[in-house]
């Protein structure tokens, strides 16, 4: 288990699954500070390329940050969360949107979708990290007719293990994990034993220029496979976490791309979000989630730059 705290007792588990609810409460809001630890970091991993700011450490830096957000935003709330809590019991993912009617800035429309990992000591928020698709609020901020988001594959779909086999099967499809983030994505051979029959692979946030963003069945995962080829070199995961879910089917994982990955010919150093789902000791469903503005740049270098400072509180952000 990637963690680098003990497990939480059965009480302290409590707490923090109360404070994550109590988080996405609509008529607990002005409540939030309450939740958060003294040395609370937030950070934005993906949007080191859009916004200026994207790291935030202790709380009077949080209320910096939340009165940026009352500014920018109107009318937010949180719809359709979805709560993963991780065996640990101090590590939780949550799926999250905004509302059709919230805004970003003179009234533009502003449909994100998110990705937020929690970790939670003591009923108290000790990290926040918040993933969103960065090409998304980088239209909005341009004024921009953002694409629509894909409908995925629900994560929590499988099969159900008997709770006295529980260990058991989560430990072996840790392993599973372990070793398809560990082989190169694109060798025809090297994951075509993991896949599942029908297994499916998305990208849950759809890039500009990409019309294919879902693959089904060992022909269609077996043609992306052949078309990363041609894309990527050296294409390997690093810093790669690994936190297994109560449901012992259900992972979520983080990594970056290798300093050595390159994207047709052009440095290509993304970070991911990935959410699994393992049925039968074969991963069935495999969902990516990435900076999508650092794709845009790549494609097109006359836009790829990063705001100052942000190289380093990505650093920093990942040394912690």
């Amino acid at each position: 288990m990637n963690t680098s705290i003990a497990a939480a007792s059965p009480e302290e588990r409590a707490r923090n699954a109360d404070a994550v609810r109590s988080f996405f409460d609509p008529s607990r809001r002005a409540d939030r500070p309450g939740l958060f630890a003294e040395d609370m970091r937030m950070f934005l991993p993906f949007a080191g390329r859009v916004l200026p700011r994207i790291l935030w450490d202790g709380l009077d830096e949080l209320e910096e940050m939340e009165a940026m957000v009352q500014t920018m935003f109107t009318g937010l709330r949180h719809y359709d969360v979805d709560i993963y809590e991780c065996v640990d019991g101090r590590q939780f993912f949550v799926r999250s949107r905004y509302g059709e009617n919230d805004t970003l800035l003179y009234g533009r429309p502003y449909p994100q979708r998110f990705i937020h990992h929690f970790t939670v000591v003591d009923g108290k928020i000790r990290r926040w990290d918040e993933y969103f698709d960065s090409a998304l609020l980088a239209d909005v901020l341009d004024s921009q007719t953002p694409l629509p988001f894909p409908d995925t594959v629900d994560l929590r779909a499988g099969t159900v293990s008997d709770p006295a086999d529980r260990d058991r099967v989560r430990a072996e499809n840790e392993k599973v994990i372990r070793q398809f983030l560990t082989v190169d994505p694109y060798d025809p051979d090297a994951r075509r034993s993991l896949w599942a029959p029908n297994a499916v692979k998305e990208l849950a946030w759809i890039p500009s220029g990409f019309p294919v963003w879902r693959w089904s069945g060992p022909d269609e995962l077996a043609e992306e496979t052949s078309e990363g080829r041609t894309l990527f070199d050296s294409c390997w995961h690093a810093d790669l976490k690994i936190f297994p879910t109560t449901d012992p089917e259900i992972f979520w994982a983080t990594s970056r791309m290798d300093p050595r990955c390159r994207q047709a010919g052009r440095r290509y150093p993304q970070l991911f979000v990935l959410g699994f789902r393992v049925e039968n000791g074969k991963v069935a469903v495999f969902q990516e989630y990435f900076d999508t503005a650092l794709l845009a740049a790549v494609h097109r270098p006359e836009v790829n730059h990063v705001n100052p400072g942000n190289h380093a509180a990505l650093d920093l952000a990942a040394a912690r």
